[in-house]
């Protein structure tokens, strides 16, 4: 998994902790005046309230614009093979004692994949819940071949292309649309709301 985007996050809120501090620590010692310091909190509790909607607002869209992105992909990518660089696999905790080929597991994929001379190298986000032995013939262990499609105006936008993961995959965003519409909806609206009250 990429630390990257983990490693920001917690600066982000190292970061927060740090302005918090510091503005309690001018109201406790009376720093400021009393109602510059209130006004102050309020904002900023605001904000950051305001920002955790945003982010989980963001997060709800990507969910619903990458599968569209997907299937366009699907519909007018280019095909390449890929070479699996590493295999993180999700088990269910109730299969986690069966044998590797018929548990039900999410996997991760990072592959390297070559388009016009140019290397790239991608970590896929979990599979639906499947086994090895349902995606036979494709060997998923790490080192071996596997299919990629592409767009061909920017080969960093690709899929896995096995049949399988792809149906499921769409078949999941489907079922998920409704929750990824109203949870957005209904944590907007509370906020502007509670911003109304306030």
């Amino acid at each position: 998994m990429k630390k990257k985007p983990i490693i920001s996050i917690i600066l982000w809120i190292i970061g927060g902790m740090i302005i918090g501090s510091f503005i309690g620590l001018l109201g406790y010692y009376r720093v400021l005046p009393e109602n510059v310091y209130d006004t102050l909190s309020n904002f900023t509790i605001r904000l950051c309230i305001g920002l955790i909607v945003l982010i989980v607002d963001l997060l709800c869209a990507w969910g619903l614009i990458r599968p569209i992105i997907n299937k366009y992909i699907d519909n007018h990518g280019e095909s390449t093979t890929g070479c699996i660089d590493n295999v993180v696999s999700l088990t269910k905790p109730d299969q986690l004692q069966l044998d590797d080929l018929i548990k039900q597991s999410r996997y991760s994929f990072t592959v390297s994949y070559e388009v016009n001379n140019k290397k790239y190298t991608k970590e896929f986000p979990p599979t639906i819940l499947t086994s090895k032995r349902e995606l036979y013939p494709h060997n998923i262990d790490q080192g071996n071949s596997i299919e990629i499609k592409y767009l061909k105006n920017n080969p960093k936008l690709s899929i896995i292309n096995i049949d399988m993961l792809k149906k499921g995959a769409f078949s999941e965003a489907e079922n998920s649309r409704i929750h990824l519409i109203f949870i957005p909806l209904i944590t907007t609206v509370t906020y502007i709301i509670g911003l109304i009250m306030l």
